[in-house]
């Protein structure tokens, strides 16, 4: 099993998050290019998969909703799915939220 450690994404990147598109675009493309570097070493443990596990570890102690982790993911999922040569739509995720990290993370 590999476990690959992403940066825990921009704020700009919540769905909540009232930017204008261009500074959301630069979030994505600046987390995408991270999650890309990150994954890169581990392309071919990946390769293929659809079941992932991916927790959630927040900067913080404050609580977050699910559904908007999840969406301020998209990006890194999109790229576990570039990795994978598997469509998303097919992925079988599995959510959980682990405790604080000093700086946030997602583990997958």
């Amino acid at each position: 099993m590999t476990t690959v450690t992403l940066p825990w994404p921009p704020k700009e990147l919540s769905p909540n998050a009232r930017v204008h598109w261009t500074v959301a675009h630069k979030a994505k493309m600046a987390y995408k290019s991270a999650c890309h570097l990150l994954m890169l070493p581990d392309r071919r443990s990946i390769k293929g998969k659809k079941a992932f596990t991916v927790t959630f570890r927040p900067p913080d102690a404050r609580r977050r909703d699910r559904d908007n982790c999840i969406a301020q993911f998209k990006t890194g999922q999109d790229m576990l799915s570039v990795f994978s040569c598997v469509d998303d739509r097919h992925f079988v995720m599995t959510y959980a939220f682990g405790e604080p990290f000093k700086g946030g993370a997602v583990i997958v």
